[in-house]
């Protein structure tokens, strides 16, 4: 198992989406630094968990079920003056849509 450390990490947001949900998608839009990220929190696929347990056999059978995308829990140090914040306010009032990219030191890009 190999540790990282999550210094260094940046949490940028956009108030656009892409015009393709691909890489080139994502390079064309226009990303701010959300400032004063204390936390990130644990993000990426959780997937639930199927069990059965056939009368023939004496084991519980465990499989990988359907996933949910989770949800982010961002810790931050409010900053009123902060460019990204202030974007990420607007979008808690907005039904738009918002696109977000996590960088971290080892792990490059995540949108």
């Amino acid at each position: 198992m190999t540790v990282r450390t999550s210094a260094g990490t940046t949490f940028k947001v956009s108030a656009s989406t892409p015009a393709t949900f691909d890489s080139s998608g994502y390079n064309a839009l226009s990303f701010t630094t959300v400032g004063e990220v204390t936390n990130i929190g644990d993000f990426g696929r959780m997937y639930a968990k199927i069990v059965h347990n056939p009368v023939g056999n004496r084991g519980l059978v465990k499989k990988k079920g359907s996933f949910d995308e989770g949800a982010l829990n961002l810790a931050l140090g409010l900053d009123t003056d902060d460019a990204g914040q202030i974007i990420m306010k607007a979008g808690c009032l907005s039904d738009s849509d918002y696109s977000f990219l996590i960088t971290t030191p080892t792990l490059n890009s995540i949108t």
